[in-house]
């Protein structure tokens, strides 16, 4: 499982049509270690299949495009369970509190600029990271505009305005470059690109061996070709349903009727004589 194995195959993977890539129907390590023993039954069985008229390129490939399958699919759960840099969650928890200060210091400061206040009031109407950024822009921008207003003694407007710009571009810089990085969504599309590419081959060697052995009676012979993963699933799911089916037949059977017979009233009492 390399880098290698996804570059040996990416053009292929890449050009299959958006309307043919599947995603895999069962677990990847369970299908790569069906695939695995494939592999293994080929290295026997090579010239049988290749009698059958399928490509000897599809049987040789099939151990690099399970590696590019494995290489893909762990590149898409790293991405997709990793979170921001610890760094980036610093910088932006730490914008978070300065925009809060900068922006108290504003609404004091300006206390007695009703215009400023309408201005203060529009700024400040989100909670996420770019209502954040966007925030200390704004209120960087009236600190140059309207700094000189402030009453605030020995209060820096413009010093304020270049330490909210400095940290919105720390921020957006920090927050840019861990998005460089492909996007989840991206990788998940390789990894079933990969899958893909994988089950085209699986699927051509699974049908050859079942023509090239149709009259063999060597069960062990093509027990290695066969989807045993989807069949015991397929078995599990019939057994559930067979035992709820039963349960129901059951507490139906046990449940008192409703139309039973009509109980017979008590005779009358014979009179004293």
């Amino acid at each position: 499982m390399s880098v290698q194995d996804v570059r040996a195959v990416e053009s292929a993977m890449m050009a299959i049509p958006a309307d043919e890539v599947r995603k895999p129907s069962i677990p990847v390590e369970a299908y790569c270690h069906q695939g695995e023993r494939i592999v293994e039954a080929t290295k026997r069985d090579r010239e049988a299949l290749t009698a059958t008229g399928i490509a000897a390129e599809t049987v040789d490939t099939l151990p690099v495009r399970l590696g590019a399958l494995r290489t893909t699919d762990a590149e898409w759960l790293v991405r997709r369970t990793r979170g921001r840099p610890p760094e980036q969650v610093e910088r932006e928890a730490a914008g978070f509190r300065s925009r809060n200060e900068s922006f108290a210091t504003a609404r004091f400061g300006f206390r007695n600029d009703p215009d400023v206040q309408v201005v203060l009031d529009d700024i400040q109407k989100g909670d996420g990271v770019v209502d954040m950024l966007d925030d200390m822009e704004k209120l960087a921008v009236l600190y140059r505009e309207k700094g000189a207003r402030i009453a605030i003694p020995n209060f820096d407007a413009r010093k304020e305005a270049d330490r909210l710009e400095s940290e919105a571009r720390a921020i957006r810089e920090g927050s840019a470059a861990w998005r460089v990085e492909e996007s989840s969504e991206t990788l998940k599309e390789r990894r079933d690109r990969a899958f893909t590419y994988a089950d085209r081959a699986i699927g051509e060697i699974r049908a050859a061996a079942r023509y090239a052995f149709r009259n063999d009676r060597d069960d062990a012979r093509i027990a290695p070709y066969v989807d045993n993963y989807s069949a015991n699933a397929a078995r599990r799911t019939r057994a559930k349903a067979t035992k709820a089916a039963t349960t129901t037949t059951t507490t139906t059977a046990s449940r008192p009727s409703s139309s039973g017979p009509t109980p017979t009233a008590p005779a009358a009492p014979a009179d004293q004589k």
